[in-house]
């Protein structure tokens, strides 16, 4: 458990901080850490360029050591807040947590901006190229951000998806993806709020579905989009079923040919 705001902590903590925002609550990026085994809370060693205090972020798991951090409100030290576009990569370990941020090279358009209240998930199509797919969220000016991004948590490259207004235009949702086959994944959007009044989103929008298929180049691409009315067509659940055996059948064509290079390379 990393950061957050909430009341004034009963004990600050070395090693951390901890501030005083202007609402009277507090903004930290205190870590805690709760071993299932023994049933106790530890405050973990922090390694590296550790984010400051902040919340509304995503966090996701890419493995059981690994996990990339996008986005939030960070509060600096004059308690002034900013929407953060810098990613970090973390290595968790039982002790520390080893930081590592990644930010916006100047010569580089090809970016998000700052956000929070914004919805991720990881896709794993391949062990050696994690990726972080993000969308909507709240930026600067209050306004409700409309886009939806792809990280290369390998090459540190984002690549910008041509999703629908229907599907990233909201913040305070959550995204879930489904790997149908190395080259095609079903990324799951639900909920969330579509103006600053918390208005939100309603059926047939509510739930959306958009394929993300990976094309010739190796690129993602968009593929079909469906509301929840679309999902119930007893066309898309033949599609389904289709995508669903092709998806095993190349998952096994994939596991097979991993496992036999990596005979061949003992």
């Amino acid at each position: 458990m990393i950061g957050g705001r909430g009341s004034k902590p009963a004990v600050q903590l070395p090693h951390y901080k901890y501030i005083e925002l202007p609402s009277g609550r507090w903004h930290t990026n205190e870590h805690s850490m709760y071993n299932i085994s023994s049933k106790k809370w530890n405050n973990p060693s922090i390694i590296g360029q550790c984010i400051p205090p902040a919340s509304h972020f995503i966090i996701e798991k890419i493995n059981s050591t690994r996990a990339v951090l996008f986005g939030g409100r960070e509060t600096d030290d004059e308690s002034e807040n900013t929407f953060t576009d810098s990613v970090y990569i973390l290595e968790i370990s039982i002790s520390t947590v080893t930081w590592q941020c990644i930010k916006k090279p100047e010569a580089i358009d090809q970016w998000p901006v700052g956000r929070c209240h914004h919805a991720g998930a990881i896709i794993i199509t391949r062990l050696d190229c994690p990726m972080l797919v993000i969308s909507g969220g709240e930026g600067d000016d209050d306004d409700i951000l409309d886009d939806c991004w792809i990280f290369n948590i390998t090459q540190h490259s984002w690549i910008k998806l041509d999703v629908p207004h229907s599907v990233s235009e909201r913040y305070g949702h959550s995204l879930s993806v489904f790997i149908m086959s190395p080259h095609c994944v079903w990324m799951i959007t639900v909920g969330g709020c579509v103006d600053r009044t918390g208005t939100l989103i309603t059926y047939p929008n509510s739930t959306m579905l958009t394929e993300l298929v990976l094309n010739d180049k190796r690129e993602w691409t968009v593929g079909d989009t469906l509301d929840t009315n679309g999902m119930n067509d007893e066309e898309y659940k033949k599609k389904y079923q289709q995508q669903l055996q092709t998806g095993r059948r190349k998952q096994e064509e994939y596991q097979k040919f991993n496992e036999e290079h990596i005979i061949s390379v003992q």
